[in-house]
């Protein structure tokens, strides 16, 4: 499930793949930074203060940039309790390559494993 600022509702439904597709072509953002941290374990070997970190200088950056969104796999566990609804957070797999061939994905921060250097590699 994609969750914004209030984490804890459940009424959110999950953003299947299509719709997900069909976001993105019909609302299109003009800055997209897709973050993901592995496809075994989505958060690598980040802590609660790593992400923490992490979500301060997205939200300097969103200050800078407010058009940007930024798409994030990460463990639920692992999410600050206050966050920009910009700052889309999912813990299920996100269509990287689809993102990754988007003019408007000005940004990929990765743990750079095996699967994300070989969809970088071989769009």
């Amino acid at each position: 499930m994609w969750h914004g600022r209030d984490i804890s509702t459940s009424t959110i439904p999950p953003l299947t793949p299509l719709l997900f597709t069909l976001l993105l072509l019909f609302f299109p953002p003009s800055c997209i930074v897709l973050v993901t941290f592995g496809t075994v374990k989505p958060s690598g070997e980040l802590t609660k203060e790593d992400v923490s970190a992490m979500f301060e200088q997205f939200h300097i950056q969103l200050g800078k940039n407010g058009d940007c969104v930024f798409k994030v796999r990460l463990e639920q566990s692992l999410l600050p309790e206050n966050f920009s609804e910009k700052i889309q957070v999912t813990d299920q797999p996100l269509p990287q390559q689809k993102l990754l061939t988007l003019q408007n994905t000005k940004l990929f921060i990765s743990h750079c494993g095996q699967h994300s250097l070989t969809e970088v590699c071989f769009i």
